[in-house]
């Protein structure tokens, strides 16, 4: 009896170990990856800014005059991809949600974007 509650103890113990390692997110280094997706804009000659709380990152792309929304919509996708990129090819949305923003010179915010985890990028067009 006492070899089958140890037994017991030895498989809920390595499930538990197993179950949380899956669970838990990869170890980014967010600023790092932050910092490269802002300076592969930036030798392009465009404005960005950014941000992170610790769980969202905020990122803004100053664009000229109004893109239209499938414009709007390869630019949000171009800025998670490089996020996927500069992670190590791993899926950094999967861990982190992202809040974006297109914003005009002559016309402020025109877009905003938000992924959260597990859900598809949403495009909103601003007012």
């Amino acid at each position: 009896m006492k070899k089958v509650m140890t037994l017991i103890t030895i498989t809920v113990l390595l499930l538990t170990v197993v179950t949380s390692a899956c669970a838990s997110r990869p170890d980014f280094d967010v600023a790092e990856i932050t910092i490269r997706t802002e300076n592969y804009y930036r030798q392009m000659d465009r404005a960005v800014a950014s941000a992170y709380n610790g769980s969202n990152v905020k990122f803004r792309l100053m664009v000229e005059g109004k893109p239209s929304e499938d414009e709007a919509s390869a630019l949000f996708n171009e800025i998670m991809a490089l996020f996927d990129k500069y992670s190590g090819g791993q899926k950094f949305w999967d861990y982190y949600n992202g809040e974006f923003d297109l914003n005009s010179y002559d016309y402020g915010v025109v877009y905003t974007a938000e992924k959260r985890i597990g859900k598809e990028l949403v495009i909103e067009v601003s007012q």
